[in-house]
């Protein structure tokens, strides 16, 4: 008889390595929101998103709902910790710092084409 705690199971939708390739892979998804803000910076593609990121890697990604697609957003950032989308339409990580840079908050903010 299947086990009852499993019948509202739902297979993930995305998910990763740990291992491999350190655009895809990583070791802990630390922090993520969607992007759903009073004002929107990013351009329409972006809206509704899930943007998430990995301690280890040291990158952003976003995920599309809709098309169950997912791209890399932001590289480089040492050690995130969290994630949020702000009512300004900006997106705020947090991340630990190293022993050269301290820790801080920074917030990501579209550029442009």
């Amino acid at each position: 008889m299947p086990d009852p705690s499993l019948q509202n199971y739902q297979n993930p939708v995305s998910s990763h390595l740990h291992s491999g390739d350190p655009a895809t892979a990583g070791c802990s998804i630390t922090g993520g929101d969607f992007y759903e803000p009073t004002t929107t910076d990013f351009p329409s593609p972006y809206q509704n998103d899930y943007f998430y990121a990995n301690f280890c890697s040291g990158w952003i990604r976003n995920f599309d709902p809709t098309t169950k697609t997912d791209a890399p957003f932001a590289s480089g950032i040492v050690k995130p910790v969290g994630l949020k989308v702000g009512e300004n339409g900006s997106l705020y990580y947090l991340f630990r710092g190293s022993n050269s840079v301290s820790a801080s908050v920074r917030e990501v903010r579209y550029a442009g084409s």
